[in-house]
């Protein structure tokens, strides 16, 4: 019997079983964390930070997040880092540090 390969593998510093029993409880509290983000907004101004080129959290995620948010959320921003993977703080701290410094400041 062939067996098909997991689409996510599991950190080799990570017991298979531990890993595999995570997932679901994972995937409910997203779907929990969204549907309150969804209902109720979030409740205080925001800022959301998503970099052009992550292959892990591809930027018609990062649009489809900011459209739950602002759909509840007045006082929401969206800001994109082009040219930057998942570590967008690292890859373009000046203006990272910027654009949150320029957020508070417009909020406090």
């Amino acid at each position: 019997m062939h067996r098909a390969r997991p689409a996510i593998s599991p950190s080799p510093s990570v017991h298979p079983v531990a890993y595999a029993n995570t997932l679901p409880h994972l995937a409910r509290q997203k779907d929990e964390t969204l549907g309150l983000i969804r209902d109720r907004g979030l409740g205080t101004p925001t800022l959301l930070a998503w970099s052009y080129n992550d292959p892990t959290a591809t930027i018609e995620q990062g649009h489809a997040l900011f459209d739950l948010i602002a759909r509840a959320t007045p006082d929401a921003r969206m800001y994109i880092f082009n040219r930057a993977g998942h570590f967008s703080y690292r890859e373009h701290p000046v203006e990272f540090n910027d654009m949150l410094r320029g957020f508070i400041q417009r909020i406090v």
